[in-house]
Formats: C-alpha cells, sequence, structure tokens
C-alpha cells in the first residue's frame, strides 16, 4: 500500500481476470484509465493504492481447494508455518504467483481484508469484480456439460452467487473502504449469436483433436452433431450473460436501499458493446479470440515465462504418453517417468513418481504408474489453460470502452449525488429542482415505479439508468404448442430509434433416421402452454429511464410457413411481468388475448404523466411494487 499523499486520488481494485486484465498491457487497464482520468477531473494525482487482483480469483473458496492450491504450488511456501497459515486463511503468499497465471487464490474476499482499515479509509474509487469463476463460465457455455438441461443446472447457483455473494462482497468492501464511490463492474457475452459457427465449429475440431489433453474446455467432445454444439454454446454464453447482469444489477440496487451498504455510492458498470464484439463475432473484436498457443495478446511471452513449468511442457507430454504406453510393462513406466527434468511440482506427481520408483509389486507398480498419469495430465491441462489464459477475456478495446462507461457514470453520480444532498439539507425545501414543465428526479422515478417510499433519493438515483431488463411470462394453457415465430421485446425511445431484442433461444429443424419428419426444434419450451419463462436481457445500450416511451412484445414473421414444419403461430399470454435493473414495474394479467405474427402486445408501461391545472407536470403517487420472485 502507498503512502496516502492528500494530493492523491486513490484507487483500490479487488477482483478476477476482468480486474487483472487478463492479456493487456498494464497501462492499458481499465484500472489505470479509470483513476487517470477521474485523478485529472479533481487535479489530483493517480494511484492505483491497492490491488491483488488475480487471474481466475473466487469470492470465495472451500478448503478442498486452499488445499489443492498448496499441491499444484508448493514453491510458494518455504515452510511449513507457511502452509498452515494458508490454511487459516492467510493468502498472502499467493500473491508471490503472477497475477497473469490463472489459481483461485487470493480471493475477491481475501483481497479486501488484505487492505487495512486504515489505509481502506483513504480510498477515493473501490473497483469490484467477481462471481464469474464461482459460477464457472467456462463450464455453462461448455455444450458437453448438462447439454440441454443447463439452465436447470446453473439458474440457482447464478443467483445465489452473482446477487447474494456479490452482496455480501460489497458489503466488506463498503465497511473496509467507507469514503470511497464503488464501482461494480460486469461480465461479457463471450460468445454470441453474432459468433461465426465456422469459427467455433473450428475450435471444437481442434479441441476434439487433442482428445483427453484438450486445452480450452477439457472434455472430449461428442461431434454426432456438431452443429447443435454450436448453437448451444452460443445460446449458453447469451443466456449466463443476461442472468449474471440481471442479479448483479440486482445486487447494485439492494446495496443502494441500504444507508449503510450505499456510502458515498455504488454504481453498476455493465458491458457496452453489442454482440458482434464476442469471440468471432463480425465487428469491432472486444474479445481475444485467439485460442492456439502462442496467442497474440501483448503479454502472452511474459505470461508464458510466469507459468510455473510451462518451459517443461513438452517433456510432461512426452512422459504422459510413454507412460501411458508403458502400460503394462512397469519397468517401462519407471523409464519413462525417469526422463522428466527435476520438478518443483506439484506435489500429487511428485509423490506418485516416488511411489512408481519404490513399488514392490506389479500391483503397487500399477496404482502408482496409474496416478502418475493422472498427475500428469491434470498438471499438462492446467499449463495449457494458463497459455491460452486470455481466450475470451476483453481486449484492449474493451478496457477502453469499460473505462469510458466507469467515468461517465462516476461523474453522472457524483453531480447527482451531490445536487441531492443539498437538497436534502433541512431548510433546503426538500426537493431537487427541475426546468419548468418537467419532472423531478423523484417524479419521474415514482411514475416508473422505481421509487422506495420513505427513503432518500440516494437509495434510488442509480435507476436512471437501466441496465437489465426481466420478463417473466406466462403462456396460457390454450395456446399454440411448438411456436415458431419469434417473440420481441421493443422499447421505444423518446428521440431515438426504438431498441429491439428477441427473447426466445433460436429455432431449428431436426430429424432421424427413425423418425424423418422434420420438426421443430427447441432448446428449451419458450412460449409454450403452459410454461412460465423468464427472460434476463442486459442491456447493451445506454438506456435511460427519461426516454423509454413505451414497451411492448411484438411477434415476427413466420419464417417456417411452407417448410413442412408442422408448428404453432398464435400465442396467447396469459400473464407478463415487466422488472427493471431487478425491481417489477409492471404486472399485467391477459385475457383472451392473442398474438400472431406481425402483432404487437402493449404493457401498459410506463404510465402517462399527470399534468396540473396550473401546467406543472407532475406524476401520479404509485407504491413501489413488490420484488420479483427468483424463478
Amino acid at each position: 500500500m502507498s503512502r496516502p499523499n492528500p494530493g492523491d486520488f486513490r484507487v483500490a481494485a479487488f477482483g478476477d481476470s476482468i480486474m487483472w486484465g487478463q492479456g493487456i498491457r498494464r497501462r492499458q487497464r481499465f484500472t489505470e484509465l479509470i483513476a487517470n482520468q477521474l485523478a485529472a477531473d479533481v487535479g489530483r494525482n493517480p494511484v492505483i493504492a491497492h490491488d491483488r487482483s488475480r487471474s481466475g480469483a473466487q469470492i470465495n473458496a472451500s478448503s478442498k481447494q486452499r488445499e489443492e492450491f498448496l499441491v499444484t504450488f508448493p514453491e510458494l511456501f518455504t515452510n511449513r508455518p507457511q502452509r498452515r497459515r494458508f490454511r487459516d486463511g492467510d493468502e498472502g503468499r499467493a500473491t508471490q504467483l503472477n497475477g497473469e497465471v490463472p489459481a483461485t487464490f487470493p480471493t475477491i474476499s481475501w483481497q479486501v481484508d488484505n487492505l487495512t482499515d486504515a489505509d481502506g479509509k483513504t480510498i477515493d474509487v473501490a473497483l469490484v469484480t467477481g462471481g464469474g469463476n464461482d459460477i464457472d463460465f467456462v463450464s455453462v457455455v461448455n455444450p458437453q456439460k448438462f447439454p440441454g438441461a443447463f439452465i436447470e443446472e446453473y439458474d440457482g447457483a447464478i443467483r445465489r452467487i452473482a446477487h447474494d455473494e456479490v452482496l455480501e462482497l460489497l458489503g466488506r468492501v463498503r465497511t473496509k473502504c467507507p469514503n470511497a464511490v464503488i464501482l461494480l463492474i460486469g461480465y461479457h457475452k463471450p460468445l454470441s449469436y453474432s459468433s461465426q459457427a465456422n469459427e467455433i465449429r473450428a475450435l471444437f475440431k481442434k479441441e476434439s483433436g487433442y482428445g483427453d489433453l484438450a486445452w480450452w474446455v477439457n472434455d472430449t467432445l461428442d461431434f454426432v452433431n456438431v452443429d447443435q454444439k454450436v448453437n448451444e454454446a452460443r445460446i449458453r454464453s447469451e443466456w449466463a450473460a443476461g442472468r449474471a447482469q440481471h442479479w448483479m444489477r440486482q445486487a447494485v440496487a439492494d446495496a443502494c436501499r441500504s444507508r449503510a451498504m450505499r456510502g458515498p455510492g455504488v454504481l453498476f458498470v455493465p458491458v457496452q458493446w453489442d454482440r458482434d464484439g464476442a469471440a468471432f463475432g463480425q465487428g469491432v473484436p472486444f474479445v481475444y479470440d485467439d485460442y492456439t498457443h502462442p496467442t497474440t495478446d501483448p503479454v502472452q511471452a511474459a505470461r508464458e515465462k510466469a507459468i510455473p513449468r510451462a518451459d517443461v511442457l513438452d517433456d510432461l507430454h512426452r512422459a504422459y504418453v510413454d507412460v501411458l504406453r508403458a502400460r503394462p510393462d512397469t519397468p517401462g513406466a519407471v523409464q519413462a517417468a525417469a526422463k522428466l527434468p527435476a520438478l518443483s511440482g506439484p506435489e500429487d506427481l511428485l509423490e506418485a513418481l516416488q511411489r512408481l520408483q519404490q513399488a514392490r509389486s506389479r500391483v503397487d507398480a500399477e496404482a502408482a504408474r496409474n496416478d502418475v498419469a493422472s498427475a500428469l495430465r491434470r498438471e499438462i491441462k492446467r499449463i495449457q489453460r494458463a497459455l491460452i489464459a486470455s481466450f475470451l477475456h476483453p481486449n484492449e478495446a474493451a478496457a477502453r470502452q469499460y473505462a469510458d462507461t466507469a467515468v461517465t457514470r462516476y461523474r453522472e453520480h457524483v453531480r447527482l449525488r451531490d445536487a441531492i444532498v443539498q437538497a436534502e439539507r433541512p431548510g433546503s425545501g426538500g426537493a431537487t429542482s427541475s426546468p419548468p414543465g418537467e419532472e423531478t428526479t423523484d417524479q419521474l422515478l415514482t411514475r416508473f415505479g422505481l421509487r422506495t417510499p420513505g427513503a432518500s433519493l440516494l437509495a434510488d438515483v442509480g435507476q436512471l439508468r437501466v441496465d437489465a431488463i426481466t420478463l417473466v411470462v406466462v403462456t396460457e394453457r390454450a395456446s399454440d404448442q411448438d411456436l415458431a415465430p419469434d417473440i420481441y421485446v421493443e422499447v421505444k425511445r423518446r428521440g431515438k430509434a426504438t431498441w429491439v431484442h428477441r427473447l426466445n433461444f433460436p429455432y431449428g429443424i431436426t430429424a432421424t433416421i427413425n423418425d424423418p419428419q422434420p420438426r421443430l426444434r427447441k432448446f428449451y419450451p419458450h412460449f409454450e402452454p403452459p410454461h412460465t419463462n423468464r427472460f434476463t436481457i442486459p442491456v447493451t445500450i445506454d438506456l435511460m429511464l427519461e426516454q423509454i416511451t413505451g414497451v411492448f412484445l411484438r411477434m415476427g414473421n413466420d419464417t417456417f410457413a411452407g417448410s413442412g414444419v408442422p408448428h404453432g403461430t398464435v400465442w396467447r399470454p396469459r400473464r407478463v411481468e415487466l422488472s427493471l435493473n431487478g425491481d417489477v414495474v409492471r404486472d399485467v394479467t391477459f385475457r383472451r388475448r392473442q398474438v400472431q405474427p406481425g402483432d404487437r402486445l402493449s404493457l401498459g408501461y410506463p404510465p402517462r404523466r399527470q399534468v396540473h391545472n396550473g401546467g406543472g407536470q407532475v406524476a401520479q403517487p404509485r407504491r413501489r411494487p413488490r420484488r420479483a420472485a427468483g424463478r
């Protein structure tokens, strides 16, 4: 921790690979860019006062993960007391590992706790990321994991981590940094519907070629239906990003409603590049999508040097192949293992090698040989992942956009916060001013259903920007089955183009040898009777609350017409619940309504402004709706 100076603008950074800036040059990280711009605003010296961020860091970790870290990186611990302290929660030795090397430790919670209380009081801005590794986004995106059932498998975990654990993390940061504005940085879509299928197919083909030593997803891929795997990977990435942003944004809203947690402010900084910026996209790239070693990111060479045992990867691979080929020739396995250079770890490999050398019976030798092969495989895959760790991470262009969004929101927040504090002082009149004929901020939030009764306006001012839209849709039992036309949400904006987002996963056609009749394929029963669907939509544009003039659901054209595929075209909604930033703002029940291709269904939101006889425009008071249930 650098020594505090009254002329410094002090920034603390806590987080994972997004905060560390995987593959990005140090001066191009958004932590540096944010500090520089905000310090310049107030004529102070930018200082990154505290940063223990680490690629692969989780918010929290288990005792089992601690033991695995000790086994994998024994060279970081020079004596038993250090190992004992690590088991007891002191993660300081983990900081000796270069942050570019993926590892669970130091955890983000420890990173925060490692900041002293005295130094924490000097922090002006605290930058936070976290949750992606706890959720394990790689597994969520991997179509080999729970194919076709990923929502049921991961939905609850994403809520628990992206909301509950993130909210607890924000509280931990607030306790440590009572005078800081906290900025929670959101996650991006690694893949999207714009990611080119042929590029994803090439990735999967390369993975399959490595068999059990695949470099990325590390699972042998089944290529019976490669196009289905490609589509599911894109779908899963889009879905996970939407779910995570919904819950993280709600965590920020909940933090702001707690006066103690809110402090000088808690802000959300979302991704604001569109689908074309994802890996293998067709627009300006915002994600590294080079998965072949050596990668082309700017810090590839430095990362390779920092990875323990990366310099002997070829030796490890040869030994692995030779040990396997030696079965059941035990002397051959011993000879193959003996060719390995001296290793500093991992401990399970060193112990297995020793048991193989000392085996006295064929049974013991065979067991040791299997342990050697397993340990070699784990170590090879760890190194391979680390070598291409920049894959699917934001690049330097993304870091600049993150920084621009953060700076814009910080400046806006400070201006609004100071005006609200001034207005809420005794004797000030108790209301923020606004031009004649326009709504005050309080009135605007009230009309949109985003005002907390009895709370300071500071609790809700962050809701002026919409970062997450959620729809819970209940379909009538009498609605058409196998509904084929896409359904979109449309947000009409004053003075700007209507923002449109498709709700359902893309539909396809399937046929089998046993059933040659082409049929509609859905990855999930969207808009099927009598299902309830939750759609979580990350907003990737600047969407101001005051711009919204209407929210609609629209059915697209029937693209399957004349295809010979049996399908439905009439959707009968029973209920639609609309949430903004995690708060329910509209809940409407429909009776005997039907929607067909080209039809638009209004949600009756937002309410119109009321006008006094004197001409002053105000909002009709509304009670805050109930919070969305966790479905």
